[in-house]
């Protein structure tokens, strides 16, 4: 039997066992659509983010 996973807009897509022994430290990323009026303040430095370089590996290595 096959199990379906729920809906989420959370995934992990970069696995370390290196980084702690004994332990796996995952990347994670949200990603969702966000209503937004004029006034609304919004970040646009996502690449400024440290850990932006594994978020744009994992997209160039699995293109749709």
């Amino acid at each position: 039997m096959v199990k379906l996973l729920k809906p989420t807009d959370t995934f992990c897509i970069e696995f370390d066992t290196k980084e702690m022994p004994g332990l796996i430290v995952a990347t994670e990323v949200c990603i969702r659509r966000r209503i937004m009026r004029q006034q609304d303040v919004a970040r646009v430095d996502l690449p400024d983010h440290p850990l932006y370089p594994k978020l744009q590996t994992y997209v160039k290595g699995s293109p749709r």
